[in-house]
């Protein structure tokens, strides 16, 4: 301060310092109507600009609690609603004008204070106190940093009271936890061993009660037009399953039980044999001349031709004719020999004909032979 100096009162503050800062709260009279302004004063009259009652300790620095608390409440808003944006993109506070202010008259006019993320808001309150007066910028930067890592141990902690974890003992909830299980809880965080799981139905398209091993379905509960069982060799027929009665002379084996015309007093010729270009799992093959518009039954895979030769050589030929191969794997063959024993061969197209591994014994019963066991 030099003397003439306005502040300098007739010498007395000649050599002090002076600033040029808000003038404190000695230039209002009136809150409601006094602003103070900024304007030179001795440096000695500086305060902060709060309220009076506000005091600013003379001591070292410290970290602002504006900048820990505003970006610890910014990093835990943006891990707890996924966003660090604003909803709808902007954060707004608005400030009306002469209204805002309690220890002066303002501001001026209205003012509207706006963030697009909660880090920027966060940022704004940090350096409030910097422009306030009430902390030095190297308060500032260390407590912001200090505030990302405490934020982060806070949701972590905060989680586990409002988010069950699986199986770690607190507020657990007994349940499935497998998401493939019938009976899965989205409640439940701890697994109880309950978990229940779909079972295979069969459809059953004769609704005879008796299902098709070829078409299945996994599910929980039962399913429309299938049942649990699959014993039906003829899912298109009501009148062929397991729970009927062997009826003769009709070259079915009603019954499913692989043998056409047991206990009728006839003999009869039957094979069971998969061809392999057909074959399409779990027993069955691909009814392939149904499919193809060439015989009624839709079970009519293809023919096959049977040969009855003799068991010495060279082996000549008894008997041949051609039996229908049915989905299952059964053929009936249409004719018997006289009692005796042969080889039976079977010819497929091209394939290579394939012999039974002994000579059968005819004799004037239902004979079987299965070519699909060893």
């Amino acid at each position: 301060m030099h003397p003439g100096d306005p502040l300098a009162a007739g010498g007395v503050n000649v050599g002090k310092i002076k600033v040029k800062a808000w003038r404190g709260h000695t230039a209002i009279n009136n809150v409601d109507t006094d602003v103070a302004g900024v304007g030179w004063i001795l440096a000695e009259n500086w305060l902060p600009y709060q309220r009076p009652s506000f005091v600013t300790p003379p001591f070292a620095g410290y970290l602002s609690g504006h900048s820990t608390y505003s970006r610890a409440a910014a990093e835990i808003l943006t891990d707890f609603t996924g966003d660090n944006y604003f909803p709808g993109g902007m954060g707004v506070f608005h400030a009306a004008g002469d209204e805002f202010l309690v220890f002066e008259n303002g501001p001026s006019v209205d003012i509207d204070l706006q963030w697009a993320t909660y880090q920027d808001a966060a940022d704004e309150s940090s350096l409030s106190r910097i422009w306030g007066g009430i902390h030095p910028p190297f308060d500032d930067i260390p407590g912001r940093k200090i505030a990302i890592e405490v934020a982060a141990d806070v949701f972590t902690k905060a989680e586990t009271y409002f988010i069950n974890i699986a199986n770690d003992s607190v507020f657990d909830v007994p349940g499935c936890l497998d998401v493939n299980a019938c009976n899965y809880s989205s409640l439940a965080t701890q697994d109880n061993g309950s978990c229940s799981y779909g079972l295979t139905f069969y459809r059953d398209a004769d609704s005879d009660g008796y299902g098709d091993a070829a078409v299945d379905s996994v599910a929980c509960f039962a399913l429309s037009g299938f049942v649990f069982n699959n014993d039906d060799c003829n899912d298109a027929l009501a009148a062929v399953n397991p729970g009927l009665q062997e009826q003769c002379v009709n070259s079915i084996d009603d019954n499913c039980n692989n043998i056409i015309d047991e206990g009728c007093g006839s003999g009869a010729f039957q094979l069971k044999l998969f061809v392999e270009g057909f074959y399409q799992g779990n027993g069955f093959m691909i009814p392939n001349l149904f499919n193809e518009g060439l015989h009624i039954n839709p079970t009519a895979v293809d023919s096959v031709m049977v040969e009855l030769r003799q068991t010495i050589a060279p082996y000549n030929p008894v008997s041949t004719a051609s039996a229908l191969l049915l989905r299952n794997g059964f053929a009936v063959v249409p004719f018997y020999p006289a009692p005796g024993s042969y080889y039976i061969v079977v010819r497929h197209r091209n394939t290579i004909e394939t012999w039974s591994k002994h000579p059968v014994f005819f004799n004037g019963s239902t004979v079987f032979f299965d070519f699909t066991k060893p």
